[in-house]
């Protein structure tokens, strides 16, 4: 069984890699600070 996870997940590295970046640009997206909030300071 962990054979079979190594060797599905070691051929699928560039894969985990973009659904990691997508991951990362969606909580930049949502967790990024209002600009109006900086206007004001």
């Amino acid at each position: 069984m962990i054979l079979l996870v190594v060797v599905v997940t070691g051929n699928h590295y560039w894969l985990d890699g973009i659904v990691g970046v997508m991951l990362l640009a969606i909580a930049l997206l949502v967790f990024r600070p209002p600009r109006s909030a900086d206007v004001r300071t």
